[in-house]
């Protein structure tokens, strides 16, 4: 793997806490150490959070067509209206 997708990966499992503690802790250390990988992690955590805004807007819509389609089913709308009465 070329060098700069090793420390793609490494911030990866860093941010989503997927490698082991030893690793971890090694990461850590280099974050400390190293104002460049800091400024790496920071841009990648930056657009970690802007995927995951996306992601919950997108199934946020998913969710809102799935109850537009139920609601357009009139003996469902009836039924859950009626629970609500």
């Amino acid at each position: 793997m070329r060098p700069e997708l090793e420390s793609v990966k490494e911030l990866d499992d860093f941010i989503l806490r997927k490698a082991d503690p030893g690793q971890l802790a090694v990461t850590e250390a280099k974050l400390i150490l190293s104002p460049r990988l800091r400024s790496a992690w920071r841009q990648q955590l930056t657009v970690h959070r802007i995927v995951r805004l996306f992601w919950k807007r997108e199934k946020r819509k998913e969710l809102e067509q799935v109850y537009q389609d139920l609601m357009n089913i009139p003996a469902f709308k009836e039924e859950i209206l009626s629970i609500f009465k």
